[in-house]
């Protein structure tokens, strides 16, 4: 987490007592009593460290005289009053859930063995009262010593082998599909490519076949079974690479490796790079699949031509004579494959073309929803995956869309008049922008209660433009350039230009109180004088339509 990265580096640790420490201090309780300062502080010289009894030196020493473990607490309860581990733990455990009568036995225990030590009564009450303070902020050190290797361990190959260790972490959740496209955007914010699966390359898992380049794994595609995406794997391993779709048909058993596995790999992606494009290797595939079937049989039978063994034909030239002379499939279509076979879009990105606008139109993403309280009115936009419908008592149709925005999935929900108002133009496949509220009642999800298509939608959204200008690399004829667009394109929207110099940030209202109609081009062209990312739009998401009241019917 972000804390826990800016702890460290002011931590600086150099030994693993100091991860296990970390970890065991990094609580409510003792980030808000002061322990971690105190930590802090004593570790780089900044503080004195101070110990409660002499003979509790070696025990805290690692932590610098700061009670951070309750086996610290249990070795003085046994140095100082002679308590046996046992005895120590349930005192330990006592304190933490305030069983006062245990408390108070425990306490004339300790003071009593203390006594038999050579301690004085206020000396013992005082050490006592002490770690009854910090026994309720002590962390079992066995538990967070185990935590602390593993990040150690895990930490150290990630810097040393980041690719393998991506590849083998995205492996371990290949069940997960938000949990890989998660793992993925890491990937890609440390350089490392993912790419798609492919039938010649790709291994059981993820697997890094470069530096910096993660290959897909056949055993993460959908509607393929283990048993068949190893049978792909053991087949070529042993007869080389795949020619082609009828090669693949021929070498493989059906029985494992089924119409349905076949594809599914095809619609991954897996054939990409093998002879023709996917919609016709998708229009033969029933074609190809019944050819594999006889040349297996032929090849069991041991049966040949009726005048001996013949010339097998190329792969080149059997798919020359084979695949039909018809269109390949759209991006769209690619990405609504690549989708439905991995639960991802990795060679095909639907949002290509809408990334910017989004950007800029939107509010909020999908990644933030959680954070936002119960009812905040937001923007959010994206490609209508998936639209369903259900029949609610007596109030007609809600609908429930999957949306996909630029960082990830959104749950829309729209209640019977909106899905009513806006049915027409509510298509899977269609980019559109919701306006609503937040809803955490049941999971979280955005009721919405207005929709727009992406290209009709900046004058009700748009509240004002924001220009980022450099002082350093802005001259007058970039001034002059700015003016005319902005003349070109008066609208409603107010226009801001945000002034940048020495660190400094100066926000200034165009002229003459002129605004602009706020649009995609618009920004386009202006960036064009002012750089890729200097155009911002400040949305305000109008208010919603009054919702009717629907009366629950009750029923004896």
């Amino acid at each position: 987490s972000s804390g826990m990265k800016r702890l460290l580096a002011r931590l600086k640790p150099g030994s693993i007592e100091d991860l296990i420490a970390i970890l065991a201090l990094y609580r409510p309780g003792p980030l808000q009593s002061g322990m971690v300062e105190d930590f802090i502080r004593r570790k780089h010289g900044e503080a004195d460290i101070e110990y409660p009894h002499h003979t509790f030196e070696p025990i805290l020493k690692p932590t610098y005289g700061v009670i951070v473990y309750q086996e610290q607490i249990m070795r003085m309860c046994h140095e100082i009053a002679d308590m046996s581990m046992a005895e120590a733990l349930s005192m330990i455990k006592a304190i933490s859930k305030k069983k006062e009568e245990v408390i108070a036995r425990s306490k004339e225990r300790f003071i009593r063995g203390a006594a038999k030590k050579g301690v004085e009564e206020k000396t013992a009450i005082q050490i006592y009262d002490l770690i009854m303070h910090f026994a309720g902020y002590g962390f079992n050190k066995a538990h967070a010593s185990a935590y602390a290797f593993v990040a150690y361990r895990t930490a150290y190959l990630k810097a040393h082998f980041p690719t393998e260790f991506m590849a083998a972490s995205i492996s371990c959740e290949m069940g997960s599909t938000d949990k890989v496209v998660e793992l993925m955007e890491d990937c890609a914010s440390m350089g490392i490519e993912v790419l798609p699966p492919d039938i010649n390359e790709s291994g059981l898992d993820f697997t890094v076949i470069a530096e910096k380049v993660i290959r897909f794994g056949l055993g993460a595609i959908k509607h393929v079974g283990t048993g068949a995406a190893r049978q792909v794997i053991d087949e070529r391993a042993v007869n080389g690479p795949y020619k082609s779709l009828f090669d693949f048909c021929e070498r493989v058993d059906t029985k494992e490796v089924t119409k349905g596995a076949t594809e599914a790999f095809m619609k991954a992606g897996c054939f990409d790079e093998l002879p023709g494009h996917r919609s016709q290797l998708l229009a033969v595939l029933e074609t190809a699949l019944k050819a594999g079937a006889k040349a297996r049989r032929d090849r069991e039978m041991g049966q040949t031509g009726l005048f001996g063994p013949q010339v097998a034909e190329s792969p080149e030239e059997r798919i020359r004579q084979n695949l039909p002379d018809i269109p390949p499939l759209s991006p769209m279509e690619l990405a609504g494959q690549e989708s439905e076979a991995l639960g991802l879009y990795v060679r095909h990105d639907p949002l290509q073309e809408h990334r910017k606008a989004l950007g800029r139109l939107t509010s909020n993403s999908s990644d933030e929803l959680e954070n936002l309280k119960d009812g905040t009115r937001i923007v959010v936009g994206g490609i209508i995956e998936k639209l369903s419908k259900r029949r609610l008592k007596d109030r007609g149709q809600m609908g429930i869309i999957s949306l996909l925005d630029i960082a990830g999935r959104a749950e829309c929900i729209m209640w019977p008049e909106t899905l009513e108002k806006h049915l027409a133009i509510l298509e899977e496949g269609g980019v559109m922008l919701f306006t609503g509220s937040v809803s955490h009642r049941r999971g979280t999800s955005v009721v919405a209660d207005r929709v727009f298509p992406i290209t009709d939608s900046t004058g009700e959204l748009v509240e004002s433009i924001v220009i980022s200008v450099s002082c350093e690399e802005t001259n007058g004829r970039i001034w002059q350039d700015l003016h005319d667009i902005l003349s070109e394109n008066e609208g409603p929207a107010p226009v801001f230009f945000d002034i940048k110099t020495s660190g400094l940030v100066l926000r200034c209202r165009k002229g003459n109180g002129k605004g602009a109609k706020a649009s995609e081009q618009l920004a386009k062209r202006i960036e064009n004088q002012t750089g890729e990312g200097s155009v911002h739009f400040q949305i305000r998401p109008p208010e919603g339509e009054r919702k009717k009241k629907y009366r629950r019917k009750k029923h004896a």
